[in-house]
């Protein structure tokens, strides 16, 4: 079977000479650049200082002070580059030492030069992904905290999960100090003279109608006591089986704008 040729960058830590040249071989005839092979983890450590790679092949039992977890365990805290285990080592401890250091693949030195491609593949695409994910969520983060609005998540029974920079503003209290807690235990009271705690309908006991949107004004009573009359709007976060997940409320501080409609109002 024809291999489909792949140019991703490899590194081989292997402490047995003949072993390493083997795999390189290998790889190179898949099609991989294999940019280097060291004896240790510090040489390893010191050679990306320089020069970055895809992925990482790491024996475990190496040359130096360093073994290869603890070089994977930098490698991923420094670089954020996928690491392979390749080993003779097959042991229970050994297995639970290195799942800690959260590896994209594991394969003993009896592997077959298929099971190697399909690993490294498998690993590359998985790294793509992941790092298409964070773009995305550091997107939005960067998005939510640049808008006027205050953003505030929840899941399905009204924990807090996240809020904006705006919405901090808004509540008179930081994330930190708010996450876990529920959206509830802030006074939101009805848009009349009657102060009252209400219950937004949301939860499962009042869910948004239809599962659509819901719009509505409030009062909050905000963690420095200040009455904030908002429009509130909430929109449910659907999963693919249809539940709901959670919620995510958009509050805006709608105290000018009640000023320049009392204003008409006399006018």
């Amino acid at each position: 079977m024809t291999v489909p040729r792949s140019y991703a960058s490899i590194l081989i830590v292997e402490d047995e000479v003949i072993v390493a040249i083997d795999i390189a071989q290998t790889l190179e005839g898949f099609g991989y650049r294999v940019k280097g092979t060291f004896p240790s983890g510090e040489e390893a450590l010191e050679f990306l200082k320089k020069t970055r790679v895809d992925i990482v092949l790491m024996d475990i039992h190496l040359r130096g002070m360093l073994d290869g977890i603890e070089t994977a365990s930098e490698i991923m805290r420094t670089y954020r580059i996928p690491v392979i285990y390749l080993t003779t080592y097959s042991d229970t401890e050994t297995i639970d030492r290195a799942k800690l250091t959260e590896p994209y693949g594991y394969i003993t030195k009896s592997f077959d030069h298929h099971d190697l491609h399909t690993t490294i593949e498998m690993a590359l695409y998985r790294n793509k992904m992941e790092n298409r994910l964070r773009e995305n969520e550091s997107l939005l983060s960067t998005t939510l905290r640049s808008i006027n609005d205050a953003v505030i998540t929840t899941d399905s029974v009204g924990s807090i999960r996240y809020i904006n920079q705006a919405a901090e503003k808004l509540l008179g209290i930081s994330y930190a100090e708010i996450e876990g807690k529920r959206l509830d235990s802030f006074q939101i009271m009805a848009f009349s003279n009657e102060k009252k705690q209400i219950v937004i309908p949301f939860y499962e006991e009042q869910p948004v109608p239809n599962n659509g949107e819901y719009q509505d004004r409030f009062i909050i009573i905000n963690a420095r006591k200040r009455e904030i009359p908002i429009e509130c709007r909430i929109s449910p976060l659907i999963g693919d089986n249809g539940a709901i997940n959670g919620y995510v409320f958009v509050f805006n501080d709608i105290s000018e704008l009640l000023d320049g409609e009392e204003i008409s109002s006399r006018l």
